[in-house]
């Protein structure tokens, strides 16, 4: 059961909404960091603290899709939050790859070193 809901994406104005894709909370639970999937996509930082949350948005990257879409972020056990991308030719979704296949868009991580900062 969820208590206390905050709106923190207004879809009452598309031109502000942004279509969440995957979230991760920092160490210390004061900021949120959310990748979205439109036509192109963002990596954003919400202080969780602030009254606005909406309003302390802070674009920390923008990938164009297609072909590169964000994927998860976690949190990991040294503390710093993992991006995954994952590649799409903007019809179908082409994971996971055959054993020939080579994607540079998929071979690395990104990664937010100091996410309660």
């Amino acid at each position: 059961m969820l208590s206390n809901p905050v709106l923190i994406n207004p879809a009452g104005n598309s031109s502000n909404y942004f279509g969440t894709w995957s979230s991760a909370f920092s160490p210390q639970w004061e900021r949120s960091f959310v990748s979205t999937s439109k036509d192109t996509n963002h990596v954003y930082q919400l202080d969780l603290t602030a009254p606005n949350i909406y309003a302390t948005r802070i674009d920390l990257d923008t990938l164009y899709s297609p072909p590169v879409q964000p994927g998860s972020l976690k949190l990991a056990p040294d503390g710093k939050i993992y991006l995954s991308c994952a590649y799409t030719d903007g019809v179908t979704f082409n994971y996971p790859y055959n054993s020939s296949e080579y994607d540079t868009v998929n071979m690395y991580l990104s990664v937010i070193n100091y996410p309660d900062v």
